[in-house]
């Protein structure tokens, strides 16, 4: 006995029913009812978004014969006819698998003929962006100079991908990723006709899950309604997408606050145990991390889970500064884009995560600030001998500022201590033409770093100015400082010299 799957069973069959692209909609039905219809319209967008559902109730509302507003009647002739893809006068190509000059040429030749029933044809190219350049080539002719009762549809997931002389002649909607809240509204509704009970805790992370995509989510219902005998709760929903428990994820948050890197290794092999793929684990874990930082800014409203949960990260999130919070995030989304080209994706997460576990260790509060611990030192005058025994130690600040930046390093090589101004800075003099140099040295982050290093030897707290030198010279033999030569650039980046 065969199954009709829920996301074909209930497709839009008019504009009404498109769910989150209302901005779109509304602009069609405007040209619909005032008769301003483009010959070649591009829709682009993510997959399950609606860009072929309204690509047909497009083609239904331009032939319908019993309408008498732009939405499709959907009971004349032309619209059941297009609504089960009888209709002649309605096209279909799918360019991935009809991508050569050879179905263009046959298309060029077809579209002469007047419509053998209807109104208007259309001609609807899914994926266009598979099409080979040379059947790009054959389809501009047609573009430009269309017959006046034929229309285009492209339809694609990649717009940078087509053409700029396709595209130009088209009008271009951009359909979006659809909220969470809206596909959770829709399944809802379809839950309700179909008398499928599912929890409101399972509906969210379906929603969650889809990221964006309705067809996605429909999918994923039909499967769970397989799998599950009864009521589809929100355990049914992880074991099925391999996803890690809210729980875990707590344990997670709570072993990076605590800094037991023990602790952090056993979770990651307790989730591979449990089925959890390490990709997944790294996504769920950038998402809980988000969760905290919106509950630590106090933006509670927009977090689509339950009261118990948002009161959890609200609690778990006093264990984090908001710039450690930030700085984990960061470091997990690099952890998710190394994974796609590391052969060990495991690795990649686990070492990521102990990174994290180092950064909080050793990360004051004064650091979201980009602040440096200060040295308590009396308050001294600054003098002559003070910079002269800057000067004097010149090179261990540089050995220092190589071992942590090496590119804060490069640009501070060509600096030179050139005196301690009246507000008692000193002055780091760079040569004319420098201003690169200069300006990566004032980066709040390599600025810091260095006035920390300078505090370190000389036992005092000192800010640093930069500015270029009208005088182009190189910097003072005094320093002791020397031109990087290119052995040593080589040497720094693990390469070596080629004739």
């Amino acid at each position: 006995m065969s199954h009709l799957s829920l996301y074909r069973k209930y497709r839009s069959q008019n504009f009404d029913e498109i769910v989150g692209q209302d901005p779109i909609i509304t602009t069609l039905k405007n040209a619909i009812k005032n008769q301003r219809i483009s010959h070649a319209y591009l829709f682009t967008g993510p997959r399950g978004t609606g860009k072929t559902s309204t690509a047909r109730i497009f083609s239904k509302a331009i032939n319908c014969s019993g309408k008498t507003s732009p939405n499709p009647c959907g009971e004349c002739d032309q619209c059941v006819k297009i609504t089960k893809g009888h209709a002649l006068n309605v096209i279909e190509i799918d360019a991935a698998s009809n991508r050569g000059i050879d179905e263009i040429r046959d298309l060029r030749e077809k579209i002469a003929y007047k419509p053998v029933e209807g109104r208007y044809k259309v001609y609807i190219i899914d994926e266009v962006h598979m099409l080979t350049s040379e059947a790009f080539n054959a389809l501009l002719k047609t573009l430009e100079e269309p017959p006046a009762d034929t229309f285009f549809i492209l339809a694609t997931t990649e717009p940078q991908r087509v053409p700029i002389t396709i595209s130009s002649r088209c009008q271009r909607f951009d359909f979006g990723r659809i909220s969470p809240d809206k596909i959770a509204k829709h399944i809802k509704d379809i839950a309700s006709s179909e008398k499928i009970k599912i929890d409101d805790d399972a509906i969210s992370r379906i929603a969650r899950a889809a990221e964006g995509s309705l067809r996605d989510a429909l999918s994923l219902i039909d499967q769970l309604m397989s799998y599950c005998q009864g009521t589809i709760k929100l355990e049914n929903v992880i074991e099925v997408l391999g996803t890690s428990e809210p729980q875990f994820l707590f344990d997670f948050g709570g072993a990076i606050a605590e800094g037991s890197e023990k602790k952090i290794l056993e979770l990651v092999d307790g989730a591979v145990l449990s089925g959890v793929s390490i990709p997944q684990l790294a996504k769920d874990l950038t998402y809980h991390f988000r969760n905290l930082l919106l509950a630590k800014i106090g933006s509670t409203d927009i977090l689509e889970l339950s009261k118990d949960q948002v009161e959890r990260l609200k609690s778990d999130s006093e264990k984090f500064h908001l710039g450690q919070l930030k700085s984990i995030i960061r470091k997990l989304s690099a952890a998710e884009t190394e994974m796609k080209w590391h052969q060990n994706s495991r690795l990649v997460l686990e070492v990521a995560l102990l990174e994290m576990c180092g950064s909080i260790e050793e990360s004051p509060v004064v650091q979201e600030k980009h602040e440096r611990p200060q040295v308590k030192v009396p308050e001294m005058k600054v003098s002559k001998d003070l910079f002269g025994e800057i000067k004097e130690k010149w090179n261990d600040v540089l050995l220092k500022m190589k071992s942590k930046s090496l590119f804060g390093y490069v640009s501070l090589h060509e600096a030179e201590p050139s005196e301690i101004d009246r507000s008692g800075r000193l002055v780091l003099s760079f040569k004319k033409g420098y201003s690169f140099h200069k300006s990566r040295v004032e980066e709040p982050q390599n600025k810091n770093i260095l006035e920390g290093f300078i505090a370190d030897i000389v036992g005092r707290n000192i800010s640093v100015a930069c500015v270029l030198s009208e005088k182009n010279n190189e910097p003072s033999p005094k320093t002791g400082q020397e031109r990087i030569t290119a052995d040593e650039v080589a040497e720094m980046f693990d390469g070596k010299l080629v004739s």
